[in-house]
C-alpha cells in the first residue's frame, strides 16, 4: 500500500472515530433536563391545566408561538364568543413538531382552535436553530418525526458546551426567572406584564434596529410545513374540531412592501394555506403594525395593543366561530 493510501485510511478511520466518540456523547444525554427548556416546560404545563380546567367542549384553544402568547386576549375573546379559551402558545422557537405534539392531544370535539401561526412554522423545511436543538436534546421522543436533514442539523451542529451542561444536568438553586415563564401567565395563558411602561427601552431599539425578516427565500409549496399544518388540521377535524389559521401580529419593516420575495409572501400566503386544505381568514398585510407596538422583539405586543390585535381576530372570525366552521366544512364538500 503506497503511503498515500495509507494516509487516506488513517484520515478516514480517525475521522470515522471521532464522529463515532461525538455521536456517543450527544446520545448519551439525550432525554436530560436543560435549563434552557425549563420555561418553555413549565409554561406549556400550566396552560396544559388551564385548558383541563376550561371543562368540557366547545372550547378555545390558541396554537401558535410566543406571538400569541403576548398578542391574544383570551378572555375577550371568550367573552365574546361565550366558551372558555385557553392561550396555549409559547414560543414558535421549538419548532411546528413540538407545538403540534403539545397541543393535538387536548383538542376535543367541539373545539375552536385558533392558529395564529408566525410564518417559519409554515415555511419550515429541515431549519435547525438554537431553541429547537437544546429543546431536541431534552425531548429526543420527537427524533423518528423530524425530518433527515435536521436530525443531521442538529446532531453536528450541538454545541459542546450545551452537550456537556446535559450530563451536568439543571442546578438546585435554578428558578425561572424574567419575563418568559409561568409567572407572568395569567390564568388563561396570556403574557402579563408587558405594558409599554414596563419596556426596555434597549431591548425595544434592538428589535427595531433588527434587519428585516427574510421568509420570503423559504416560502415555497414543497416547504415540509406545509404538510405537517395539513395534517394536523385533518387530524382534529376527523375528531370534530375546527382550525382557523389567521396572520399573527408582526412589526412592519418597508422591506415587507419593497421586495418582491417578501411583497409575494404575505400577499399569497393565505391562497396557498387554502390550497394546502387549511381554513385561513385574513391578509397578513393588515397585521404588520407600527414599531411602538411592540415590546421587545418584532412579534411582542405590548400589553396595550393586544386589545387591537384580538378585535381584529373576532373582527375576521365573525360573532360566532361555529359557524365560521360550518362554512369551511360545506365548502369542502362541495369541492368533493
Amino acid at each position: 500500500m503506497s503511503e498515500n493510501k495509507r494516509f487516506a485510511l488513517g484520515l478516514g478511520l480517525g475521522l470515522a472515530l471521532a464522529a463515532g466518540l461525538w455521536l456517543a456523547l450527544v446520545v448519551g444525554q439525550l432525554g436530560k433536563p436543560h435549563a434552557d427548556n425549563v420555561w418553555v416546560e413549565q409554561a406549556y404545563e400550566k396552560k396544559i391545566q388551564a385548558a383541563s380546567r376550561a371543562g368540557a367542549s366547545p372550547r378555545i384553544l390558541i396554537v401558535a408561538g410566543s406571538a400569541a402568547m403576548f398578542g391574544v386576549d383570551s378572555g375577550a375573546l371568550s367573552e365574546a364568543w361565550g366558551m372558555p379559551a385557553t392561550n396555549l402558545a409559547v414560543n414558535a422557537g421549538i419548532g411546528p413538531h413540538f407545538i403540534i405534539d403539545y397541543a393535538q392531544p387536548l383538542v376535543e370535539a367541539g373545539d375552536i382552535v385558533l392558529a395564529p401561526l408566525e410564518y417559519p412554522l409554515y415555511t419550515y423545511n429541515g431549519e435547525v436553530n438554537h431553541v429547537l436543538l437544546s429543546f431536541l436534546l431534552s425531548h429526543p421522543h420527537m427524533v423518528p418525526r423530524l425530518p433527515v436533514v435536521a436530525l443531521g442539523k442538529a446532531m453536528w451542529s450541538a454545541p459542546l458546551k450545551r452537550v456537556l451542561e446535559g450530563y451536568m444536568g439543571i442546578p438546585e438553586d435554578f428558578r425561572v426567572a424574567g419575563l418568559y415563564g409561568p409567572h407572568n401567565l395569567d390564568a388563561n395563558g396570556d403574557q402579563i406584564n408587558s405594558e409599554l411602561a414596563r419596556r426596555d427601552s434597549s431591548l425595544h431599539r434592538a428589535a427595531v434596529a433588527k434587519k428585516a425578516e427574510e421568509y420570503g427565500a423559504d416560502f415555497t409549496a414543497e416547504a415540509s410545513g406545509w404538510q405537517l399544518w395539513r395534517n394536523f388540521a385533518r387530524t382534529l377535524q376527523d375528531r370534530g374540531a375546527c382550525v382557523i389559521f389567521v396572520p399573527p401580529p408582526m412589526m412592519f419593516k418597508p422591506e415587507y412592501a419593497g421586495r418582491e420575495r417578501e411583497r409575494r409572501l404575505y400577499r399569497d400566503l393565505p391562497a396557498t394555506a387554502r390550497q394546502y386544505g387549511l381554513h385561513y381568514l385574513g391578509d397578513p398585510r393588515e397585521f404588520l403594525y407600527p414599531q411602538d407596538w411592540f415590546f421587545d422583539t418584532n412579534y411582542h405586543l405590548v400589553a396595550e395593543k393586544r386589545a387591537v390585535y384580538t378585535r381584529a381576530l373576532l373582527a375576521l372570525v365573525g360573532g360566532n366561530p361555529l359557524n365560521k366552521c360550518a362554512d369551511f366544512e360545506l365548502g369542502r364538500e362541495k369541492m368533493h
